[in-house]
């Protein structure tokens, strides 16, 4: 697989691990439990992201190692936040029903709002915060 084509794949499904894992907490109203999911799987995204973007020729040559990696992992891993508590608000529509059960069709449809809202929050985000490349 194209690594140009990975993060199409990759992501939707990390969502869905997110949706998941999720689940149970908020119904639970653990809610350290989901401010731990939301980094975890945020500095996860950063760090994957970067390591992706920075591996192709020609992209972080310029600075240093240390400043490419707090700056395009942050930029990374605040877009993956906005679209996980995108995710958290459809986990929280969706358990308005007394004893909503966790299915795969909310994981699919919960990846989607999480992929989609980190979408949109990456190109409003690179409007306001410049990338540091």
């Amino acid at each position: 697989m194209s690594p140009n084509l990975l993060p199409v794949f990759l992501w939707p499904v990390v969502a869905a691990g997110f949706v998941y894992f999720s689940w149970k907490p908020y119904r639970e109203h653990r809610w350290p439990v989901i401010a731990l999911l939301v980094l975890a799987f945020s500095a996860l995204r950063g760090y994957v992201s970067y390591r992706m973007l920075c591996g192709q020729p020609l992209t972080c040559d310029v600075g240093s190692a240390a400043d490419n990696l707090v700056g395009v992992s942050a930029h990374f891993a605040v877009q993956s936040a906005i679209g996980y508590g995108a995710a958290i608000g459809f986990i929280a529509f969706s358990q308005r029903q007394e004893g909503a059960l966790f299915s795969w069709s909310a994981a699919i449809l919960g990846a989607l709002v999480a992929t989609g809202a980190s979408l949109l929050a990456g190109t409003i985000l690179a409007l306001v915060w410049q990338w540091p490349l």
